[in-house]
């Protein structure tokens, strides 16, 4: 094969590559970025003496973090991994006008997670699903005087996805969702003096989050 021939396939195949590269963009790499987002959540609440004294509300409120991860592209396929961590205001206080529990309060301080991520680039795009371990400390209180309340880490699962786009260089914003399952907490609640019977509960606490995100790569 002639010298001049072997060059314009090289030249042919470097061009190709480069092309593929810019189509889907170029999302390898470390970043980090700070999230903000709302909650929507069910306690799953159970008094497991006494069926009438469930209780499943709305809890609503928000927070935001900060999160990191790390990118792998293979053509228009990104696989990566994160981290987050969020501060959260969301809590429902007891129900004063409900006919039987209207003394349990419930509360989140904050959740985590650590997720996989599988997604498709289009130039500035990516398109993904991620999914992986949720954890929340939740807490849940006896209002009446003398009782006590139990906050736990609980740790479950989580899955979702979202749009990320390119917003300038090194910078990614990014609107996604995650359902959160956070898996049982138990507690026996007791009163102070012990003047009234203990009673044992549990409560299963899941999530639905609305976030935007914004990244900065290295």
């Amino acid at each position: 094969m002639r010298p001049f021939a072997i060059a314009a396939i090289v030249f042919t195949m470097a061009s190709t590559g480069a092309a593929a590269q810019d189509a889907h963009g170029d999302w390898n790499g470390l970043y980090a970025g700070v999230h903000v987002g709302g909650l929507v959540s069910r306690p799953h609440y159970r008094e497991l003496n006494y069926d009438n004294y469930d209780l499943n509300p709305l809890i609503l409120g928000g927070g935001g973090g900060v999160l990191a991860g790390h990118n792998w592209q293979s053509g228009a396929l990104v696989f990566g991994t994160e981290a987050d961590f969020a501060g959260l205001y969301a809590d429902k206080g007891k129900d004063a006008g409900a006919e039987f529990n209207d003394y349990t309060a419930f509360q989140y301080n904050w959740n985590a997670h650590v997720r996989g991520r599988v997604g498709y680039a289009v130039g500035s795009a990516l398109v993904f699903i991620a999914g992986g371990l949720a954890i929340a400390e939740f807490q849940v209180d006896d209002t009446d005087p003398g009782w006590d309340e139990k906050t736990s880490v609980l740790i479950g699962w989580t899955i979702g996805g979202g749009l990320e786009m390119v917003v300038g260089e090194n910078m990614t914003a990014r609107l996604e969702y995650l359902y959160d399952d956070y898996g049982t907490g138990r507690h026996v609640f007791s009163e102070a003096n012990d003047t009234d019977q203990p009673y044992p509960t549990s409560w299963k606490p899941d999530a639905s989050i609305i976030r935007a995100v914004v990244t900065w790569g290295f």
